[in-house]
């Protein structure tokens, strides 16, 4: 299943591109809180953890994401 969004630009992303973007994101985010607010740092995830809670986070959507979940609901 391909995400699609809805602009002109030549871009796919796929769920696997998604949830891998998902992860940076979140790794990146943990680093620089651990960085800049080291009062907090062993209150903080580690970076496997939240590596995995991203890369886990659409299991269990249907298929087509959000609008499938409604398609489904007409079923």
């Amino acid at each position: 299943t391909q995400v699609h969004g809805n602009s002109l630009e030549d871009f796919h992303r796929s769920r696997l591109t998604h949830s891998l973007e998902a992860a940076q994101l979140g790794t990146g985010i943990v680093a620089q809180l651990k960085k800049k607010q080291s009062e907090f740092k062993e209150l903080l995830p580690s970076d496997s953890l939240i590596d995995s809670l991203c890369l886990a986070h659409d299991i269990g959507h249907p298929p087509y994401g959000h609008g499938g979940e409604v398609a489904l609901n007409y079923m």
